[in-house]
């Protein structure tokens, strides 16, 4: 056998680029959906009736695509740095855009 088992952590793949830029991308894209949100509405309640609950859903989906990116890249890969990398980024994002923070 040639290969080793465990993880990398030299090296990089055109695989982990094309990750890191799309797992980039879609934090971007969360934060732009996430500007479009109304800054505070009549009451919480009926905010969340219309169409933000759509918009809800599709930031948080798109926080959580880099750590799943994350782990389909680590998989592989086994390049550590990627998907902590990936996985710090999304973690951060849900932090920022949480539930709470929406609805300010």
């Amino acid at each position: 056998m040639t290969g080793t088992a465990g993880l990398r952590t030299a090296g990089w793949t055109p695989l982990e680029a094309v990750a890191l830029v799309v797992g980039i991308s879609a934090l971007a894209m969360a934060h732009l959906i996430r500007r479009r949100f109304p800054s505070r509405g009549p009451a919480r309640e009926e905010q969340w009736r219309t169409p933000e609950v759509g918009r809800a859903a599709l930031l948080w989906s798109l926080l959580e695509l880099p750590a799943v990116i994350g782990a389909i890249t680590l998989m592989a890969t086994r390049h550590l740095p990627v998907f902590a990398g990936l996985a710090i980024l999304s973690v951060g994002g849900l932090i920022l855009y949480r539930p709470s923070r929406l609805a300010e």
